[in-house]
């Protein structure tokens, strides 16, 4: 039966293996339900092609089937990606004329589509207007407001959190974080990121070491950013130890530079970045023989330089 057919389509996608997707799609001998179309919908986006899954959107409206929240989340996603404001909107005005309008996740979906695509404006009214708002709400917007530079909105959005005794969560922080570091409010990140634990019983994540480092480091406090990395309870990833070289070559500190070089060569050693940086670093300081060496790694282990990177 169907249940059969949407299954295959899920594991298909799941596998990366789209076209083979398609294909069960295209060949389905049983009617198809809204959740055949949302596998294939949220396949596609999942699968980097969000064109393809917003075009069956259409196809499935055309046909007069309804969607739902879920089906919802992953077309607004792909508007996302695309930055398809127009599209999001046509979809907002779908879910004022349904019971969607009431449901938390097509709302909050919408808030996350109107936030990536740079309408603050339009997340925060539907925000205000939302009779009982969750964790993933608020988390939506005050994301919404970090990414895009607006630290002090951000910040103030989650004080308003706080108040409402909605519980923050992971995802709550690396928000705030990002937040502090667009701002530069070393200070005021820490406080944060150490309350984290101590207040919320929330285990910070790479995602949050890796913006801690970032804060401190812009702040050439290098020595401290060395020592959150050493204090960090699991292996750190390669990420970190970029973002730790990024600090030390715009603060020139060599010496620092090479041991974040190291670790992040050491963990991912075809990161072209990594090699250049430190290439740059020893060019800065007229370190000719080293600036050698390093191209010469690079050479030895078959990595293609980046664009952007001299």
């Amino acid at each position: 039966g169907v249940v059969a057919w949407t299954a295959m389509i899920t594991g298909y996608m799941k596998a990366k293996k789209v076209e083979l997707a398609e294909a069960v799609f295209k060949d389905m001998t049983v009617k198809k339900n809204l959740v055949t179309w949302n596998a294939m919908i949220s396949g596609y986006v999942e699968n980097s092609r969000p064109e393809d899954g917003l075009k069956l959107f259409r196809t499935m409206l055309e046909e007069g089937i309804r969607p739902n929240a879920s089906g919802l989340s992953s077309v607004l996603l792909g508007c996302s990606e695309l930055s398809a404001l127009q599209l999001g909107r046509q979809i907002h005005q779908i879910v004022c004329k349904s019971t969607l309008c009431s449901d938390i996740t097509a709302v909050t979906s919408l808030i996350s589509m109107y936030c990536k695509c740079g309408s603050l404006g339009d997340a925060w009214k539907l925000f205000q207007a939302m009779n009982k708002k969750d964790v993933v709400a608020w988390n939506a917007m005050i994301s919404g407001y970090a990414q895009h530079g607006e630290a002090e909105k951000a910040l103030s959005l989650f004080c308003e959190m706080r108040d409402n005794k909605i519980r923050p969560d992971w995802i709550t922080f690396v928000a705030v974080l990002l937040a502090c570091n667009h701002a530069g409010l070393v200070d005021i990140g820490m406080e944060y990121f150490n309350s984290m634990v101590r207040d919320y019983r929330v285990e910070p994540r790479p995602d949050h070491y890796t913006c801690m480092v970032d804060l401190l480091g812009r702040a050439g406090k290098l020595e401290e950013a060395l020592k959150l990395i050493r204090s960090i309870p699991f292996r750190p990833q390669a990420a970190i130890f970029g973002t730790l070289l990024g600090a030390c070559r715009v603060h020139k500190n060599v010496e620092l530079a090479e041991f974040a070089a190291e670790k992040l060569l050491e963990l991912d050693p075809r990161n072209a970045a990594g090699y250049v940086q430190l290439a740059n670093i020893y060019a800065s300081r007229s370190r000719w023989e080293d600036v050698a060496r390093v191209r010469k790694r690079m050479k030895e282990s078959k990595v293609v330089k980046v664009p952007g990177y001299s």
